[in-house]
């Protein structure tokens, strides 16, 4: 699994479980680099077998 190139080699975490209060979600914690550059709306994707992710935008102080 990788992030966008807006994130790159961006750590990714596993919980055991499903994320806690919602069915059928699963969680990935995502460790933002700490040489990405500030930015209020820096877009993120997950690929994973060669499926991308829809984009979330998140914000990096």
């Amino acid at each position: 699994m990788t992030a966008s190139e807006h994130v790159p080699r961006c750590p990714l975490h596993f919980g055991r479980d499903m994320a806690p209060g919602w069915v059928g979600l699963w969680q990935i914690n995502a460790e933002v680099p700490s040489n990405l550059a500030p930015g209020s709306a820096v877009p993120m994707t997950l690929t994973a077998g060669g499926i991308t992710s829809n984009t979330v935008t998140i914000a990096v102080e």
